[in-house]
């Protein structure tokens, strides 16, 4: 399985996140963020891949913190911007992991 693959794919979800500051658009990127995380995930359930655990972990905190940016609560502790930085942070100890 080349989860490189799907961490590609994510990692220009995110770069165009982070360049929008069109709150609709990163909603848009979030959206599809999350269907190719979803995808990753079940490719990754039947697998016997030694840093399957710790990437599905890194993966949901990504989608996780991409999220808090992609739908802001007034009052929340860090900024849409300081979000993706986290979400940015996650991504990257998955490509880390399986870079080819």
């Amino acid at each position: 399985m080349i989860i490189s693959h799907y961490a590609e794919t994510l990692r220009k979800l995110l770069d165009q996140a982070r360049e929008s500051s069109d709150a609709p658009q990163v909603l848009g990127f979030f959206v599809a963020a999350r269907v190719v995380a979803d995808r990753l995930d079940v490719a990754l359930s039947g697998s016997e891949d030694a840093g399957k655990d710790y990437t599905l972990e890194k993966l949901s905190l990504f989608i996780n913190y991409f999220e808090f940016a992609a739908i802001p609560c007034p009052g929340d502790e860090k900024s849409p911007e300081e979000w993706l930085e986290a979400a940015h942070h996650n991504l990257f100890k998955v490509e880390t992991l399986h870079r080819e």
